[in-house]
């Protein structure tokens, strides 16, 4: 379930793209249906958070979380013109920094 919160002048939003809070079911949803280990009382179900940055930062983001130590896994997301840096925070929890994709593919 996707429930808009506002829509938003920025690159994602003029695309067509609002703030958003997404509810999903982890086991369907693509990104996360391999790392799904079912709920635990003991950890969040919450599945990530997504932050949107801008297109020309998002090489040096890359570089910098890199840098950091943190695993940095890039997902693009064609049907939104938009492509995101995922990583774990330090207690685990995934982290999504999202941008417009200019790039047509």
């Amino acid at each position: 379930m996707f429930l808009t919160i506002a829509a938003l002048d920025s690159p994602l939003g003029r695309g067509g793209h609002p703030q958003l809070f997404a509810l999903l079911d982890p086991r369907r949803h693509k990104f996360a249906s391999d790392a799904y280990v079912g709920l635990d009382n003991q950890r969040s179900s919450l599945n990530h958070l997504a932050f949107e940055i801008d297109e020309s930062d998002f090489t040096a983001e890359k570089q910098r979380l890199e840098a950091l130590g943190l695993a940095v896994r890039v997902f693009d997301f064609p049907h939104m013109r938009a492509k995101g840096l995922f990583f774990k925070d330090p207690e685990g929890n995934l982290i999504e920094l999202i941008c417009h994709s200019s790039d047509p593919t």
